[in-house]
């Protein structure tokens, strides 16, 4: 819920028209039935958090959110010069997908009983996935066309991408999405051995997003 309302935020701040190939929600209803339906989302994400009587988990959360409005601030504030920057560039790219994931998988570690050692493996997983998966996401919207990726190609360049213009930028942006995702893979490895092949199929399975999301095409 949380990951939806922010696309439909998202859309509302870039003037998005379309998304997977489908008429936007503000294109289609509107900024104001977009940003409501938005925030009607994150109360029910809210009241669903709060059931699982999780403190710890319900502040993880809340870290999550408040990265993804600071990365909405960071890119409508900064200037052209700052988002050339590298650690710019990535600190938005955590705020927007990698906080939101590695957060999650955290949560889940902890509402398992887990130890602080898979935890912490837990967030690094989400966390490499995360940045993966937007690195490979910017690239598309280079790369891609609005068929194929289902939202306008360019959408998100005007404030966020500067920097992939750059001499070999798109390539040295792929290296970058591959590193992450190897990350991503060595901390579902670093998990204790295990002899349930349930468990080993799961772990398997991470594995193997970290492999699709570096791969994918739109």
């Amino acid at each position: 819920m949380i990951h939806v309302a922010s696309l439909l935020h998202d859309d509302v701040l870039d003037d998005a028209d379309t998304r997977r190939g489908i008429g936007s929600l503000n294109f289609v209803m509107g900024n104001k039935i977009a940003v409501l339906t938005g925030d009607f989302l994150l109360s029910r994400a809210c009241v669903a958090l709060a059931s699982l009587k999780n403190t710890e988990v319900v502040s993880l959360m809340e870290t999550a959110v408040k990265h993804l409005v600071s990365r909405e601030t960071m890119q409508i504030t900064t200037s052209s010069d700052e988002r050339c920057s590298m650690e710019h560039y990535m600190q938005k790219t955590y705020y927007k997908t990698g906080s939101l994931l590695s957060n999650s998988c955290k949560s889940i570690a902890l509402l398992a009983g887990h130890t602080a050692e898979v935890s912490i493996l837990a967030f690094d997983y989400g966390k490499n996935l995360g940045l993966a998966f937007q690195l490979i996401d910017d690239v598309l919207d280079f790369t891609g066309t609005s068929a194929t990726l289902g939202k306008g190609s360019l959408s998100d360049i005007r404030h966020a991408l500067d920097y992939l213009g750059k001499s070999r930028g798109i390539q040295r942006t792929r290296e970058l999405a591959r590193k992450h995702a190897s990350l991503a893979s060595a901390a579902i490895d670093s998990l204790p051995e295990t002899d349930d092949e349930e468990v080993q199929r799961s772990r398997r399975a991470l594995v193997e997003l970290t492999y699709r999301v570096i791969t994918r095409t739109k």
